[in-house]
C-alpha cells in the first residue's frame, strides 16, 4: 500500500519519482510497468500521472522538446524506458555530466565505507559503469581518469568503520517510522532513551540524526558516531507533517548542525578589512540564510546575520584572524 502523506520521511510522490528516474537511468532495457507499480504500491491512474510529470521534465526532453520517455508492449509485458536521442553529441554531453555526478557522489560517500549507504553507492556506480563500459572511446577515457578529473576533497571525515549495523538500524527506523532506543555519549544524559528519528543529516563528512523525544516536546540533534548502542523498537509513530517539521527550518537558527531553537536570536555584525579578494571569498558562499552584505565607503565590507546559537560562529570568525572586526555582539 502507498504511504499516506506525512507518514514517511519525504513526499511519497517525489520519492517514487526519484526511484523511477534512477531505474530509467541505470536500466537501459527499461522497467516492467506491472512490477514497478507493484513495488511502489500505486495503481494505473497514479502511474499515468507519474509518466506525465516525467514527460514534462526538461531533463527527459530532446532539443525539440519531445519526451524521451517511452512505454512499449501490452499487459504484463509493458515496459517504460528512455528512448535514445538522435543527437549523439548531446548524448555524450549528458553522459559526461551524469558520470561526473556519479564520481562526486561516490567520493562524497566514501567516508561511509563499510556501511549500507557506502556499499550501495559503490555498487550503484560500478553497475552503471559495467552497463556502458563497451561504449565509445570518450566513455572509456572517462572511466580511466574520471576519479582524477572529478575530485571531492572531504572536510576531516569521521570514521564509520564498524558502524554499518548502526547505520542500517537508523535507516530502517526512518523508512518504517519505528522508534529508536539509543545509548548516547553524554555527560548530562548517558542513560538509554527512546526517540523518534526524523532526519539523517550529512554535514562535513559526518552523520547526524535529528530526533524528537518520545513525548514530542523536544527536537534535537544526535551525532551518529556518539551512539554507543542503537536498536529499533518495532513500534510505529506518526511522522510529523510538513507544517510542523522541516529539516531546513529546524537547522535555520544555527550556523551548521548545532542548533538551539529555544535560544534567543543573536544578531552578528562583522566588518571585514578592505581586501577585494577576501570580500569575494566571503560573499561567494551561503553561510546562513539571513546573511546580508554591504560595501562601506572606506572600502571595508559589513556582514550581518542572525542565529540562535553561536557554537559554530566564533570558530568561523576566528579563522579570518585580524581581517575581521566583531561589532555585535560584544564579547
Amino acid at each position: 500500500m502507498p504511504r499516506a502523506r506525512g507518514e514517511g520521511p519525504d513526499d511519497p510522490k517525489a520519492l517514487n519519482l526519484a526511484k523511477i528516474v534512477f531505474k530509467l537511468l541505470f536500466e537501459p532495457r527499461g522497467i516492467n510497468v506491472a512490477s514497478l507499480m507493484d513495488e511502489l504500491g500505486i495503481k494505473e491512474r497514479t502511474f499515468r500521472s507519474y509518466r506525465q510529470t516525467l514527460d514534462l521534465m526538461p531533463q527527459f526532453q530532446d532539443s525539440n522538446g519531445a519526451s524521451l520517455i517511452q512505454v512499449a508492449g501490452r499487459g504484463s509485458e509493458r515496459r517504460i524506458s528512455l528512448r535514445p536521442s538522435a543527437e549523439k553529441d548531446l548524448n555524450e554531453s549528458h553522459f559526461a555530466i551524469r558520470y561526473a555526478a556519479l564520481n562526486y557522489a561516490r567520493q562524497t560517500f566514501s567516508f561511509m565505507s563499510g556501511t549500507p549507504i557506502g556499499e550501495y553507492m559503490a555498487t550503484f556506480c560500478n553497475d552503471y559503469v559495467a552497463q556502458v563500459s563497451n561504449q565509445t572511446y570518450v566513455f572509456n577515457h572517462l572511466f580511466r581518469d574520471g576519479d582524477r578529473k572529478f575530485f571531492y576533497l572531504p572536510w576531516a571525515p569521521k570514521d564509520y568503520s564498524g558502524r554499518g549495523r548502526d547505520v542500517q538500524t537508523i535507516i530502517r527506523a526512518l523508512s518504517d517510522n519505528f522508534k529508536l532506543e539509543v545509548e548516547y555519549e553524554s555527560s548530562r544524559n548517558p542513560a538509554a532513551r527512546v526517540v523518534l528519528p526524523l532526519t539523517l543529516v550529512m554535514w562535513k563528512s559526518a552523520l547526524y540524526l535529528i530526533v524528537q523525544s518520545e513525548d514530542r516536546r523536544r527536537t534535537y540533534m544526535m551525532a551518529v558516531d556518539r551512539m554507543r548502542h542503537v536498536r529499533t523498537i518495532p513500534q510505529k509513530f506518526k511522522y510529523p507533517d510538513r507544517g510542523s517539521y522541516m529539516p531546513a527550518s529546524f537547522l535555520d537558527g544555527g550556523f551548521g548542525v548545532f542548533v538551539d531553537n529555544c535560544g534567543k536570536p543573536r544578531d552578528f555584525e562583522l566588518i571585514f578589512l578592505p581586501d577585494p579578494d577576501l570580500h569575494r571569498q566571503v560573499r561567494e558562499r551561503k553561510w546562513h540564510r539571513s546573511q546580508v552584505f554591504e560595501d562601506l565607503p572606506d572600502g571595508r565590507m559589513r556582514m550581518t546575520f542572525t542565529v540562535t546559537t553561536d557554537v559554530e560562529v566564533w570558530p568561523w570568525i576566528r579563522s579570518f584572524g585580524d581581517a575581521v572586526e566583531v561589532i555585535r555582539p560584544a564579547r
